[in-house]
């Protein structure tokens, strides 16, 4: 499998109207940037939940 181009990526997260964040992380951005991952996820969970 490739990997995407960022532009794939920018332009299929442009049409899902989402919210994407860059983080200067390792491919496992959960165990080396937690606070960053918690913080997008509790953005989304209010944005959800208006």
């Amino acid at each position: 499998m490739r990997e995407p181009s960022a532009h794939t990526v920018l332009s299929e997260s442009q049409a899902a109207r989402a919210h994407t964040v860059e983080v200067e992380a390792s491919h496992a951005v959960s165990v080396s940037q937690p606070a960053a991952v918690t913080r997008l996820i509790e953005q989304a969970a209010h944005a959800t939940t208006r």
